[in-house]
């Protein structure tokens, strides 16, 4: 049996929902965030590691995870995802972690996240607002969140897994 960990960084919530909706498809399988990282997670078969791309950044406890984690990570196989309101900027974080991590990933996907004022702290909010009275766009939430889309990514991923089962 492949053991599958889905590792995640979330800073307002997608990332982890996301986490949860593949776990529970691509089954069996646990998923935790980097914090709760234990080393006998080292141990899984397949990996799929998730961020929330924020100020076009991964985030940062993520990018230390993989610096701390990179020699074991590099021998096991790996896709990755974000959720994020750019994806095209998303995918481009997706290759950028490809390299820092040094290794082909099975699977790259960047998945529509969302952008709440009202769940904001803030300091993310003063960022957003300047930035949006830069680009002349109002402030508003902005929601691309979609279970379908994620469904679709885990079923993808489950085939993955499952190439990984007959290539053994």
């Amino acid at each position: 049996m492949v053991k599958t960990l889905i590792i995640y960084s979330s800073k307002y919530g997608s990332t982890e929902e996301a986490a949860k909706i593949m776990s529970h498809m691509i089954s069996p399988s646990i998923y935790c965030a980097v914090d709760e990282f234990k080393p006998g997670y080292r141990e899984y078969d397949f990996f799929i590691i998730g961020s929330s791309v924020y100020q076009e950044k991964i985030d940062a406890s993520l990018i230390k995870f993989i610096d701390n984690n990179r020699k074991w990570l590099q021998k096991k196989p790996i896709s990755l995802f974000c959720t994020c309101i750019d994806k095209n900027g998303g995918l481009n974080r997706l290759n950028e972690l490809q390299k820092f991590i040094g290794t082909k990933t099975l699977s790259m996907k960047a998945l529509g996240g969302s952008l709440i004022i009202n769940k904001l702290n803030h300091n993310d909010l003063q960022l957003i607002k300047d930035f949006l009275n830069t680009v002349k766009l109002p402030l508003e939430d902005m929601d691309f969140y979609n279970e379908e889309e994620i469904i679709k990514y885990s079923l993808k991923l489950k085939n993955i897994k499952e190439g990984i089962i007959k290539s053994r």
